[in-house]
């Protein structure tokens, strides 16, 4: 080996050794690579505050839909979970469904994989979503009732805090006079198992006649589209946490709404739920109490 050769090598170890040695300066470490993503939330749950520190945790709030495709249109479920992290004042909602296609709650009642669910995922909210041909008697009224107690009581089985709710379909298009036996049977239901009721289709029937420009179905006249996902949605949110929707956004999840028309769902939808609270606290008191939203 030449001796210029070995000149180069030991230079070589001599620039490694100092590289190495306690006395040398550490590389200046970006402060932004430890600074929270302001917009990003974490991932357990926890939402950043404006000043980009991480607020405290809030425990996250479990919701089970079960019902059918008036559930998992646009899925709708994760539009509700989607609300609740864009609002500055709500924690976190975790939503999951329970929804084939057409299922009556009778059917739910008597199904195993529901029933397994009802007491696997320890739910803190069960929303309870019957078939939109009740109104015309398909599944009867007594049916119903008796699904509704029979799964009242396996939500209550499963966890005693839990708390169920009854989401009142909206009336289809060509049956959308109709509404009123509908809220009726719904308010019966609930009464019957103290639950919420979530007035979904009171917005609907409010935003028919007062924006009837705003077009809420598919072409079958029966499933929601964008608009009328986002209204639903607005309202099961609202009355689920009894947080107004006012003021969400207009874009959110897989919906874009015009902000326009999106004010006037959020309203309709509030509304509704503040309606059907004042009308639950009369019939429970006959000295009216002041809504606890």
């Amino acid at each position: 080996m030449s001796r210029m050769t070995r000149s180069w090598q030991w230079l070589l170890v001599i620039v490694a050794a100092l590289a190495v040695s306690p006395g040398c300066k550490a590389e200046p470490r970006d402060p932004s690579r430890d600074s929270p993503d302001k917009n990003k939330p974490a991932a357990d749950g926890k939402k950043p505050s404006p000043n980009g520190k991480q607020e405290k945790s809030s425990p996250v709030t479990r919701v089970l839909f079960v019902g059918n495709s008036h559930v998992f249109t646009l899925n709708m479920p994760k539009i509700v979970e989607a609300m609740a992290a864009a609002h500055p004042e709500q924690p976190p909602l975790s939503c999951r469904m329970n929804a084939p296609g057409g299922w009556t709650l009778s059917q739910h009642a008597a199904a195993g994989p529901t029933l397994k669910e009802l007491h696997a995922g320890q739910y803190d909210w069960v929303v309870l979503q019957e078939a939109s041909g009740l109104a015309v008697g398909q599944p009867s009224r007594q049916e119903f009732l008796q699904a509704v107690q029979t799964l009242h009581a396996e939500i209550v089985k499963a966890n005693p805090k839990a708390k169920t709710a009854l989401y009142m379909v909206h009336a289809r298009k060509m049956e959308s006079g109709r509404f009123p036996a509908i809220r009726e049977i719904n308010e019966e239901a609930g009464k019957k198992i103290e639950a919420t009721v979530i007035p979904v289709a009171a917005a609907w029937d409010k935003v028919r006649r007062e924006h009837p420009g705003i077009e809420l179905t598919m072409p079958d006249g029966n499933h929601f589209n964008d608009k009328g996902c986002y209204l639903t949605s607005c309202t099961i949110f609202s009355a689920l946490t009894g947080q107004s929707c006012v003021g969400l956004p207009a874009k959110i999840g897989r919906l874009s709404i015009p902000d326009a028309e999106a004010a006037s769902l959020q309203q309709a939808a509030w509304d509704a739920v503040v309606e059907s609270k004042k009308t639950s606290d009369k019939k429970s008191n006959p000295v009216e109490r002041s809504v606890g939203y």
